[in-house]
């Protein structure tokens, strides 16, 4: 018996061909498919011929050996147990395990995501491998409808949530198709849509009003749940920040220099925080950091100074950087992120209605009430590209415009009386704010002074 590891005669749909095993002996002639399909960069002179410039081609070498050892391996047994045709053909067509789904997130995926993406996706093949009783879970599996269907009924069974279930679904879907995109699958992962859930959507408003908010902060009994109001209030007053945005803002100070747009939009007479509009989106929103928001920064930096100086002095900003809360990467340190605002969340929770995510949409209802021309309204929305921005004209009246705007903003969520509520809770908890605030520090010598005496707030967080 002769086997070869040869390429199929022609490609698929996809413009790859098919590995194959060529059986050959006597009068005896077999095809059989390896499962593993390779593009026209793979080949030199019709030979197989993997370069190793990427983590990809790595693991492609890898399952190529695996397929030679299958070869080896099956001409050993069709000696030794004097195998017919039928039987080598059935042990060459189980194949091989080309790659886990768990290795190919692990090792090609977390390529191109950050870790906390990377970590939620390892964790979706956590769950299928636990609804399906699987120690290991393979690409043909799940091109299996019926694995599908049964990690659905499992789910059922095991008391998930529609809306966790439909999520588990959908994120396999994506690593599914970025396995088809990079060759690891033949075809597209196309669950059946009848398993997903719909449900109905509706434009999201919430009701909320400055005086509700007030109710909340006196509702407070200790200084985490304050805590979380005061984190709330930030987020809201800079346009609807993201918590992840609150963590990892640029910072854009008066003294550097500015590039031809952000001359344009800003005043350089200020400071200003820059994020992304949205979690994936490129465009940037900028909040200027007016006496306010400064005011805002201040108590929210040093309660965070009390409640996590003590065991993560390493996330948070210096005391001379008074504009800069924190400084971590949220994807390096991704489980005290996680932790973070998942505990804050539960401590605003328990004093209010919102949630964290809320403070965008609440801030542009507060916008949409505003009076503005289209182009004030792109600005403060987010909406408007650098040609718009580049071609604007009379910018000093637009930026008067836009300040305006912000003030009146401001001014219906009622960021001074809401900070002044704060400042007075947290008075009356036995905590005055101005007398601990890293902003007196100086040198330090002082800031260390400082810790110590808040070391006495430490006791029970």
């Amino acid at each position: 018996m002769n086997i070869k590891i040869v390429k199929s005669s022609h490609k698929n749909k996809d413009q790859k061909w098919a590995i194959v095993y060529d059986c050959s002996e006597k009068n005896y002639r077999k095809r059989i498919k390896t499962g593993l399909y390779l593009s026209e960069k793979y080949f030199t002179n019709n030979e197989i011929n993997i370069e190793e410039y990427s983590a990809k081609d790595i693991s492609l070498k890898i399952t190529l050996e695996k397929i030679r050892q299958k070869k080896d391996e099956s001409l050993l047994k069709y000696e030794q147990n004097k195998w017919g045709y039928l039987d080598l053909e059935k042990f060459l067509e189980k194949g091989i395990n080309i790659y886990s789904v768990e290795d190919y997130v692990k090792n090609i995926l977390s390529e191109s995501k950050n870790k906390i993406t990377l970590n939620d996706y390892l964790n979706v093949v956590k769950v299928y491998k636990k609804y399906l009783s699987k120690n290991t879970l393979n690409f043909k599996q799940l091109l299996d409808v019926n694995t599908i269907l049964l990690f659905k009924l499992n789910t059922q069974k095991g008391g998930l949530k529609s809306t966790s279930i439909n999520s588990y679904l959908k994120k396999m879907g994506v690593i599914m198709n970025h396995a088809y995109k990079d060759g690891f699958v033949t075809e597209k992962f196309d669950y059946p849509k009848f398993l997903v859930e719909k449900r109905e959507v509706k434009n999201k408003e919430i009701n909320f009003c400055k005086n509700e908010l007030a109710k909340c902060i006196n509702s407070c009994s200790e200084i985490h749940q304050i805590q979380s109001i005061s984190i709330f209030l930030l987020l809201l007053a800079c346009g609807g920040m993201y918590p992840s945005s609150l963590m990892n803002y640029k910072l854009l100070t008066s003294k550097e220099e500015y590039s031809v747009i952000n001359s344009i939009l800003l005043d350089k007479k200020y400071d200003y925080i820059r994020f992304r509009k949205s979690k994936k989106g490129s465009v940037y929103r900028y909040v200027k950091i007016n006496f306010r928001i400064k005011k805002l920064i201040n108590i929210v930096k040093t309660l965070f100074l009390i409640s996590h100086a003590k065991k993560y002095p390493f996330i948070l900003e210096s005391y001379s950087n008074e504009n800069k809360i924190f400084d971590m990467d949220i994807y390096d340190e991704s489980k005290i992120y996680k932790n973070i605002w998942n505990y804050f969340q539960r401590k605003l929770k328990e004093v209010s209605t919102v949630k964290f995510s809320d403070a965008k949409t609440i801030y542009f209802q507060y916008l949409s009430e505003i009076e503005m021309n289209r182009i004030v309204s792109d600005i403060m929305f987010g909406n408007i590209n650098e040609k718009e921005v580049l071609a604007l004209k009379n910018v000093t009246g637009y930026n008067e415009k836009i300040e305006k705007a912000e003030r009146e903003v401001l001014n219906k969520i009622g960021v001074d009386e809401m900070t002044q509520i704060i400042i007075n809770k947290l008075k009356l908890i036995g905590l005055d704010i101005n007398n601990i605030s890293f902003q007196n520090c100086k040198t330090p010598m002082e800031f260390s002074q400082l810790l110590e005496k808040i070391n006495k707030y430490h006791k029970g967080l």
